[in-house]
């Protein structure tokens, strides 16, 4: 960090848009849908022992997605309001 120093170059913004695209638009729903899909079997659907031990781990994972998901959220979230903190602050370049 460089103190003193407010600061968003084009490549900078450029970077964080792209961030931005890939959490909102990729990562975080495919986090989601892999939940959904995973909560979607069912000993019906899939069984025997390599089912057994995914339904032991399945909800330690199900878990650890959903921390990512939240985490990627407040991440983007934080990346916009520095960013337009930094652009309010006459920033920009």
């Amino acid at each position: 960090m460089s103190d003193g120093v407010v600061k968003s170059t084009t490549e900078g913004r450029t970077a964080i848009d792209n961030m931005l695209r890939t959490i909102d638009r990729d990562v975080a729903p495919s986090l989601a849908a892999f939940q959904r899909l995973g909560d979607s079997l069912s000993p019906e659907l899939f069984a025997g022992a390599a089912a057994d031990v995914f339904y032991g781990d399945w909800p330690g994972v199900k878990t650890a997605l959903q921390t990512a998901i939240d985490r990627l959220t407040t991440l983007s979230t934080d990346i916009k309001t520095v960013n337009a903190n930094i652009l309010a602050a006459g920033g920009n370049g």
